[in-house]
């Protein structure tokens, strides 16, 4: 099948190993486009490099990054239990809002069962609560080995990665109730904030150092 006629699909990565193997994964299926939620100033050191140089090694043509540090902002400021589950559901929510304005018919996410905070079945519901268009999670049955043997045998295995996030809480909400998600969501107005951040977002073929600068 010619790229040409592939649909698409919105790929949230990060600089950790599952969601770059997601998206290279789905590559077959769909034209998939990257798309990166900028957490700066909320990054681990050295988590930004990290996550452009897997970018650009994956060589997909076009790259979102997404201007996520505001919206994280409003989230730690007034929830902490809560905190993963609603930066996830932000970022699904915006995936889905940039997957529209692309032509994109689905979201494709690295998450796996139960191996983060943010990945229990219930908080996964909680999450993808709303959205109206497919969320495909290629890595969901597989355990961290799988993934990391699989990753290598794609060489999109990374010795340097990072998914990680210095605002996390010790003691993330396991078994979120949706409705509390649902009304902290509409309470912070993010779905207001997402819209503003989207028109600063940036697509490109390149990954300099510049690029952070025209995010912040």
């Amino acid at each position: 099948m010619k790229k040409a006629s592939m649909k698409k699909a919105i790929a949230l990565v990060s600089g950790g190993i599952d969601s770059p193997l997601a998206a290279k994964l789905m590559a077959d299926k769909y034209d998939v486009i990257p798309l990166h939620a900028v957490l700066y100033p909320f990054y681990c050191k050295g988590a930004f490099e990290t996550t452009m140089g897997i970018l650009k090694k994956l060589g997909f043509e076009k790259n979102i990054l997404f201007p996520f540090g505001p919206l994280l902002s409003k989230i730690a400021k007034r929830e902490q239990l809560y905190r993963c589950v609603l930066c996830k559901k932000v970022m699904i929510r915006a995936a889905e809002k940039i997957a529209n304005l692309q032509g994109a018919e689905a979201i494709i996410t690295g998450e796996s069962l139960a191996q983060k905070a943010s990945q229990t079945l219930k908080n996964m519901v909680a999450t993808s609560h709303g959205v109206k268009i497919p969320i495909l999670r290629p890595l969901l049955a597989l355990d961290k080995l799988e993934i990391i043997k699989i990753a290598q045998k794609y060489d999109v295995y990374f010795e340097n990665h990072t998914g990680c996030c210095t605002i996390t809480p010790d003691h993330p909400v396991t078994k979120a109730d949706m409705k509390i998600v649902d009304a902290l969501y509409k309470e912070l107005e993010l779905d207001k904030e997402i819209d503003k951040q989207i028109k600063k977002m940036v697509i490109t073929d390149k990954f300099d150092s510049s690029i952070l600068k025209k995010l912040i």
